[in-house]
């Protein structure tokens, strides 16, 4: 069972235990938005600001909540717990589960909802590496110190969803560790980064586009890429007004995307590769709204057939394709802010 107990939503998602009765419980202790359902095509923003209030719990009403979902449970029929919150079990919660659920296997509390890395740390990427795999794998506690470090680095290409983001105003793309990482972990299945804005309007001319194409190249498995870009002033035909002209930039996203999809296909790489997603979600005016694309394919003028990106909506490429857990992992998208984590039962 996974409970989201607050003032956004309440939902009850059961998990059964071999007998058909429910023996895991998940809580996610945080405000989470719904997801936007949006059928449009082409940029998506959020709302310049709310067109409804929600009343969210307090700590206190969502512990009571809490406590009254724990007594429905037959004494020790609990095998799995996760919390996942922001502040930590009520004392009061953990000591029922002590004196009552006693046959717990899996028991998850946690304060942190999510591992971030400095951009900094990539230049020393051993260092990166470590830190990603101690997050993407569990580490055995009979392992010495020197073979936890080993098998930190051995586990790396375990993981498969990886996001990288900065907020420097001076930030320039970085070939060297980009491509550092890219070949640290090649089984990545869903991968946002940053490039330059230069990029999305002329990549033919643009130095770092084939740098970044060749990083690329490395991650064969790869199904989902999200390129951020929370702060544009190139792209969009803006003028001295900083005016965004939609016209335009839906031009140039759908220019880059066809030029992406097409230089992979012609390379041979990315046999697997489903979606882009460019931008944010989020109110930000400086950010560049979220556009959607999928792999198709169209023939050109000589009857050859050619990898094109396929605008869809968020709705669409939400439910038809396996892989965007990634989009929740987007530091500038206002649903950052109120993530609460995805548990896989």
């Amino acid at each position: 069972m996974r409970i989201r107990y607050h003032g956004y939503t309440s939902e009850l998602k059961y998990s059964s235990g071999p007998h058909g009765t429910t023996n895991a419980l998940v809580i996610e202790d945080k405000p989470l938005p719904d997801e936007p359902d949006s059928i449009q095509v082409g940029p998506l923003a959020l709302p310049s600001s709310n067109s409804k209030e929600h009343h969210v719990n307090t700590p206190k009403e969502r512990d009571s909540y809490l406590s009254v979902i724990l007594n429905l449970f037959p004494n020790d029929g609990l095998h799995r717990f996760c919390y996942l919150a922001e502040r930590l079990l009520p004392t009061s919660l953990r000591e029922h589960l002590r004196d009552y659920q006693r046959k717990i296997r899996h028991y998850q509390i946690t304060s942190s909802l999510s591992h971030n890395f400095s951009v900094s740390n990539i230049q020393d990427l051993d260092l990166f590496v470590v830190g990603a795999a101690r997050a993407a794998e569990y580490i055995p506690k009979t392992l010495g110190a020197a073979d936890r470090i080993q098998h930190l680095r051995m586990t790396a290409n375990n993981l498969k969803v990886l996001g990288l983001s900065n907020t420097f105003a001076d930030w320039s793309f970085n070939a060297e560790p980009f491509d550092g990482v890219c070949n640290a972990f090649p089984a990545l299945r869903q991968f946002a980064c940053q490039i330059e804005e230069e990029v999305y309007y002329n990549a033919g001319d643009c130095p770092e586009y084939p740098k970044f194409l060749d990083s690329l190249k490395r991650l064969s498995n790869l199904r989902t890429l999200h390129l951020l870009q929370w702060n544009i002033t190139l792209v969009g035909g803006l003028d001295d007004y900083n005016s965004l002209n939609t016209s335009i930039l839906v031009l140039q996203m759908q220019k880059f995307a066809n030029k992406l999809f097409g230089d992979l296909d012609r390379a041979r790489c990315y046999p697997l590769l489903d979606a882009l997603v460019i931008g944010h979600l989020t109110r930000l005016e400086s950010a560049m709204p979220q556009f959607y694309f999928v792999r198709g394919e169209q023939r050109d003028v000589l009857n050859r057939t050619v990898a094109i990106g396929v605008p869809v909506s968020r709705a669409v490429l939400r439910k038809t394709q396996a892989y965007t857990d990634v989009l929740d992992l987007d530091p500038f998208s206002e649903p950052w802010q109120q993530w609460a984590g995805r548990v896989i039962a």
